[in-house]
């Protein structure tokens, strides 16, 4: 069972926000360790990056076209899979509703994260997704290092904070870089390779849950484990 209780709040959303997801206010409960995070889709065009920080709950691996994301989108919606040097593009289909079978079948990676643009002129969405809460002691992300870019959830745990708490800004080796998205643009962060710090504002920025963001690790370093964030008895 639980040692601690996991209270994960309900987060004002900017309208420049780089996250869309928040917490149900019944989000985890002890007995099947189920969790619901609901996304707020800004609409009119807005991009947003995200992720899935709960496990499917058919103990598999997320599949686009089976996630409540992917079926409750607006038709003419788009959705954007980094491939390591670029974007993925699929529109869900303005007059059939669907989307195309490459995106449909497409297996995301734990804690990989990707870009929704909603349809121009069209509504806000709220969208919720169950899933089971992920109590692995570590979770870990596989980066393709060289100083290359990968594009993962801030943590892959349904949790909220600074980021200077996370394993990500922990465990990448001093020279890395991080990029926020600000919800027009990113906003770059370097870890000082002599310090081995990131700047203060880095430090201190508050990522929402499911949150989505660039790394960009130092070097060859490619394995980036993250702790769990709580306390858990198996």
């Amino acid at each position: 069972m639980k040692k601690t209780a996991i209270f994960l709040s309900i987060l004002a959303i900017a309208a420049t926000a780089a996250s869309v997801a928040v917490a149900d206010d019944a989000a985890v409960y002890s007995a099947n360790t189920v969790s619901v995070i609901k996304y707020q889709i800004p609409g009119n065009g807005a991009l947003t990056c995200i992720s899935m920080p709960v496990n499917p709950m058919n103990n598999g691996v997320w599949v686009w076209g089976e996630t409540e994301l992917a079926k409750n989108l607006a038709p003419g919606s788009k959705v954007y899979f980094w491939s390591g040097t670029g974007w993925d593009t699929y529109t869900k289909n303005i007059d059939e509703g669907t989307w195309p079978r490459t995106a449909r079948n497409y297996q995301l990676a734990p804690g990989e994260a990707f870009f929704v643009r909603s349809v121009d002129g069209g509504a806000d969405q709220e969208i919720a997704v169950v899933g089971e809460l992920p109590v692995d002691e570590t979770i870990p992300y596989d980066l393709q290092g060289s100083e290359n870019l990968d594009v993962y959830g801030v943590s892959p745990y349904p949790v909220e904070g600074a980021f200077g708490t996370t394993s990500v800004a922990s465990n990448l080796p001093p020279g890395s870089k991080v990029y926020f998205w600000s919800g027009t643009g990113w906003d770059t962060y370097t870890k000082n390779i002599d310090e081995g710090t990131w700047p203060r504002t880095a430090r201190n920025y508050q990522f929402s849950i499911g949150e989505g963001i660039f790394i960009r690790p130092y070097g060859a370093y490619t394995n980036l484990l993250n702790a769990r964030p709580f306390d858990w008895d198996n």
